[in-house]
Order: structure tokens, then sequence, then C-alpha cells
């Protein structure tokens, strides 16, 4: 999963008085338990307690951030949980959150539009207290089936097309041009 915007080289004349709303679902996860329900901490805590027997909990962390966007109606669209992955609310108030502060910086100091994409990768793995399995993460578990995994990895890529540092060659990559023919044309079908 990932999501794609730009980010305008305005960025720093947003709209800091948009207040912050829960997350909608969109019926992008199929389960009969409520989304919210599912992020509650107590949940949260009952189904990695179930995995692990740990206590740690997550936050449903933005893929676009909200103070990614300059007016109030652009914030509030990034509240859907399509647009969200469960995320270590440690790491979401601490090293996450400052990434997308200083790609804004960046953005605004420099006078550039970005293009970001962010996304996840994987599924977060941690050992069982009780066997030492490791054990893939899960924001909800029931009867076996596994709900919304805890990524492994959150990954951002920024790029300004105003500063390209190499011509692209990928055209002369046999294999790559090839692969890519493929790629278009199962998507064409």
């Amino acid at each position: 999963m990932y999501s794609h915007y730009n980010l305008t080289s305005n960025i720093g004349y947003r709209d800091g008085k948009v207040p912050r709303k829960f997350f909608q679902e969109d019926g992008f996860y199929s389960t009969s338990n409520s989304l919210d329900n599912l992020y509650q901490r107590d949940n949260e805590r009952r189904t990695i307690n179930q995995l692990l027997n740990l206590d740690s909990n997550s936050d449903a962390g933005h893929l676009t951030a909200k103070g990614d966007f300059v007016y109030a109606f652009q914030q509030l669209a990034t509240f859907h949980y399509v647009n969200s992955a469960p995320q270590w609310a440690s790491f979401n108030g601490g090293n996450w959150n400052e990434l997308e502060i200083s790609v804004r910086d960046l953005a605004d100091s420099t006078s550039s539009n970005l293009e970001v994409y962010t996304g996840v990768y994987g599924t977060t793995t941690l050992r069982n207290a009780n066997n030492f399995q490791k054990t893939p993460l899960f924001l909800h578990t029931i009867n076996g089936n596994n709900l919304m995994p805890v990524p492994q990895l959150f990954w951002k890529i920024i790029y300004n097309r105003q500063n390209v540092i190499c011509r692209d060659v990928s055209d002369r990559i046999t294999w790559f041009n090839n692969k890519m023919k493929r790629q278009k044309h199962n998507t064409e079908l």
C-alpha cells in the first residue's frame, strides 16, 4: 500500500487551524468490527498480548499527512483509514513526525513543489514471550483470521522534478524494458 501526492512550495501558508478529526471507514478493510474499535488501546493491547504476551500499542499512522496540505478540505480528506496503517505510537510521534516536518520545511525553504510517495512494506514480527517464535503482528485477529498487518517498514520518497541528477536510461535496459511492457500488457487485460 502507498500514497502519492504533490507537496506545494506554498506549504508554509497552510491553514494551521484545521482541527484533527476521527478517521473514516471506507470499506477498504473487510471486518465485522469497527476500525475505530480495533484502534482502541485496550483492543490493541489485547490482540498483541494474545500474539506475543507483550504490552504495546499503535496509532493509525497517516501515509499522507494532514499537515502536508494548504487548505482545510485537503487536510480533512487525509482522515480515512485507507490512508493509514498501524504505526507504533512512539514512532508516529517521534521520528516519523520529524521526517514529515523536515519534508515540509524543505518544500517551504527551497520554494520547491515536491512529489511525495509514502508507503509500507512487510509485516512486523516479534518473538512471543512464551515460546520465542517469531510472530507476525496484526491489529486484530479473530478465529484465525488476521486483519490489518502492522507494517515492518514505513517508507517515503521525496522527488523534486527540478533537480534531476542523471538522465533516464531505463529504455536502454532490455530486461527492464521487457518487464515493463509485460506489466503494461497485463494491466490492460
